[in-house]
This record gives C-alpha cells, structure tokens and sequence, in this order.
C-alpha cells in the first residue's frame, strides 16, 4: 500500500460503513464524476461492492465488502494510535488509488 492524502476515498467508506448506499445518498456534496471515479476504483479494488437493483428506474447501492471493512477499521486504529500518541512512528497508508 502507499500512502496518499484522499478524504473523498475516506468517507466513502465511513458512509458505506453504515450500510448500504445509493450513490445520491452517498456524498450530496461531492461532485457526481469524482465520486464515481473514486467508487469505480474502489470496486475494482475490492473494498466495495456494486448492486444494481432491477427498479423502475434502475437503482445502484453500494456496500463495503469483507476487505473495505478491515481497511478502514485499520485506517481508524491507526487514527487513534495517533490520535491518543500510543504511537510516534505511525504512517498513514491508504490504497494506491490514481484517477
């Protein structure tokens, strides 16, 4: 993993953490193509899963997978490592994600 500086990433995750989400639900703040870029690289990642739901009109949830889940509990960890100077040397790392 190497380390980049990607809040949008970050809350992504926190939001999916809470269950599942339609991409208007998601982040109404963000701007509609970063947020679908920064999903569509998660899921390739694996640390988020893709549903289209067969609706009228079709709607997409995301969840957090296995993976995504263990990823952020271990960005939080390493939050309050920090956060509480249990830990001086502590890096923060995210996934390597290139738009």
């Amino acid at each position: 993993m190497s380390s980049i500086n990607d809040r949008l990433t970050y809350d992504i995750l926190v939001k999916l953490n809470e269950g599942n989400k339609r991409f208007r639900d998601l982040l109404p703040c963000a701007p509609k193509a970063t947020l679908a870029i920064r999903l569509k690289l998660l899921e390739n990642r694996g640390y988020i899963r893709r549903n289209v739901l067969s609706t009228r009109p079709i709607t997409t949830e995301y969840n957090l997978t296995t993976l995504g889940r263990t990823f952020l509990d271990k960005i939080n960890e390493q939050y309050v490592q920090i956060v509480t100077g249990e830990n001086n040397r502590v890096k923060m790392t995210f996934p390597s994600i290139r738009t």
